[in-house]
């Protein structure tokens, strides 16, 4: 099920920030990531965000930007993709587990 991102999700969601970007740019030091978990634990119950749940469990999540979906993140698969096509340069990161 999609549903809005509530408080009580936000463990969960860090948690799959975090694996997607050490997993998508293993060419920054992974402790630039980890510095930024403090910002983004203050931003993300700002933001307009989704998450997929299943079974109890986040699975994935999004934030909309207008009609853009910023940076999705599935849990179950590694991959790159472009986000759309209106911007091939950028990346969408897919955190494995």
């Amino acid at each position: 099920m999609i549903r809005a991102f509530q408080p009580a999700d936000l463990n969960s969601v860090c948690a799959l920030w975090l694996a997607a970007n050490l997993q998508a740019h293993s060419f920054i030091p992974s402790e630039y990531w980890k510095a930024n978990q403090a910002l983004v634990r203050k931003l993300l119950p700002q933001a307009e965000a989704y998450v997929y749940e299943k079974g109890g469990e986040i699975l994935g999540f999004a934030g909309l930007d207008g009609e853009y979906i910023e940076r999705p993140r599935p849990a179950d698969e590694p991959a790159y993709a472009a986000p759309h096509p209106g911007a091939p340069h950028e990346a969408v990161c897919r955190a494995g587990r």
